[in-house]
Order: structure tokens, then C-alpha cells, then sequence
């Protein structure tokens, strides 16, 4: 699997709420878990995740498979991969 420089780029300047918010999602929390965890509503998270996915150019409508590509961005880019 090979990812742009681009998405080294975005992911080392995410800010640390957004890195939290990954780190959770990595961990397999749902979306109300990581809300409640961040103090924010679901929306607000659901904003911000969507924001995170067009970073990466992940706009695929199927949610479940496009929050997997992201995890295995986000892994391949730690040197998880």
C-alpha cells in the first residue's frame, strides 16, 4: 500500500485534538465513545472526522469502509503498516 507525501504532510500538522481523536479512532471507539471522551457532541465529532477524511481525500460514502482506508493511512504513516 502506498500513500502520497501529501498525507505524511497533513497527518504530521494535525493538531492535537485531531491526533487525540485519531488515537481513539485507532482504538476502535465509536463515534459517541470518542465524543464523550473529547466533550463535544456526536455532530461536532462527525464535523471534524469529515474534515479529517477530505484531508486525506477519503470522501467515500460507505462510513465503515472509509473509516477503515483511514485507519490504514493513519497505521501505514505511524509505520504500523
Amino acid at each position: 500500500m502506498c500513500y502520497d507525501l501529501n498525507n505524511q504532510k497533513v497527518y504530521k500538522t494535525l493538531s492535537a485534538e485531531n491526533k487525540k481523536i485519531v488515537d481513539l479512532l485507532l482504538e476502535g471507539k465509536n463515534n459517541k465513545t470518542i465524543a464523550i471522551e473529547m466533550n463535544m457532541s456526536v455532530k461536532t465529532l462527525e464535523k471534524k472526522l469529515t474534515t479529517l477524511y477530505a484531508l486525506f481525500d477519503l470522501e467515500d460514502k460507505d462510513k465503515e469502509k472509509r473509516t477503515r482506508l483511514f485507519v490504514k493511512i493513519i497505521n501505514f504513516l505511524r509505520g504500523k503498516a
